[in-house]
């Protein structure tokens, strides 16, 4: 709780929501619109919050999923555990698995709308996804991502590109 004048705490103020000390939910989306660049999960947040709300006009966005990854805020031992599991370094962060636009499926690397910069690995997964006849797209902040998946499920057919959306 915040404490004001003699230490006596601030009516109306609530901590923020944290996981991790990272914002979630409502929060995260009152961040990005107050100008202050979102984390990554603040951006993830608000593009799977979108989708539920898309799903009735895209119903194929149900089939949307998260790829959890170990990173650098991974809990002592987490990353071990998750290795052993089959996590890869690198992998994508969302992924539709619906065939569209003659693609299998459409993968997605969520960066911050400002910043952000590709590993090795994940520049490896790219291509490799890429190869396999899969849509992947980086995209900077969860409005591009929402822009591209509105373009993978549209209704009019293209030829392969998935460069330019």
């Amino acid at each position: 709780m915040r404490h004001g004048v003699a230490g006596r705490p601030v009516r109306g103020h609530r901590r923020a929501r944290t996981r991790g000390g990272v914002l979630t939910g409502r929060r995260a989306l009152r961040a990005a619109a107050r100008g202050t660049v979102p984390t990554e999960h603040a951006e993830q947040v608000a593009l799977f919050q979108w989708a539920r709300h898309a799903s009735s006009a895209h119903p194929v966005f149900e089939l949307l999923f998260a790829i959890p990854n170990a990173g650098a805020g991974a809990q002592r031992g987490q990353a071990g555990k998750m290795r052993a599991e089959g996590v890869k370094a690198g992998v994508l962060d969302v992924c539709l698995p619906v065939a569209r636009r003659g693609f299998h499926a459409l993968y997605l690397e969520l960066k911050r709308s400002h910043g952000g910069r590709l590993s090795p690995a994940q520049r490896s997964w790219i291509e490799r996804l890429a190869r396999e006849g899969n849509c992947v797209r980086v995209c900077h902040g969860w409005d591009e991502a929402r822009v591209v998946l509105e373009w993978y499920d549209a209704a009019a057919t293209e030829g392969p590109s998935c460069g330019d959306s």
